[in-house]
């Protein structure tokens, strides 16, 4: 199911709902973002040479929890993943191939979230700059109503209109 299309720096950015269909996508995905987050978190490949993880199988055959495929250019770049909530929705992972970031493709999930009608939520590891940058950079949008706190090494954010 396809539920934006925005366009950025003459581009156009889309997210697409993953289905069944798309857990082997999403795998591959995640190996490079786990391959990321391993710089801040202890995270081991497996025997076989890949992280060990079950978190596509969560997304992609629920009916709360919901996995995007990001697209730009009918290139895929990326995907985000979010559970509800009880008054917010939370971002449980967000991640944009390195070639693509800086050129406001987060924003665009950003704001394509916010605006189904709810908050976002997230939190990210304190030492993640990255993170950090790209979420400053979202509060800098007057629009937006950011809190935030560190607790146990991450950060918990919160974005609203």
């Amino acid at each position: 199911m396809y539920i934006c299309s925005m366009e950025v720096e003459t581009m156009n950015i889309s997210l697409y709902k993953a289905g069944i269909n798309d857990k082997a996508l999403l795998d591959n995905l995640l190996q490079l973002y786990l391959h990321d987050l391993s710089e801040f978190m202890h995270i081991e490949v497996g025997p076989n040479g890949k992280y060990q993880q079950n978190i596509s199988s969560k997304f992609v055959s629920s009916f709360e929890r919901s996995a995007y495929i990001i697209h730009a250019e009918y290139h895929i770049i990326g995907f985000v993943l979010v559970e509800p909530g009880a008054d917010v929705t939370n971002v449980k992972d967000l991640f944009v191939l390195n070639m693509w970031r800086g050129k406001g493709v987060g924003s665009v999930v950003v704001e394509t979230l916010l605006g189904q009608g709810k908050p976002l939520s997230c939190k990210f590891h304190t030492k993640n700059e990255l993170a950090k940058y790209f979420w400053d950079n979202i509060a800098r949008n007057p629009l937006h109503k950011i809190s935030s706190h560190e607790e146990g090494g991450l950060i918990n954010l919160r974005v609203d209109y």
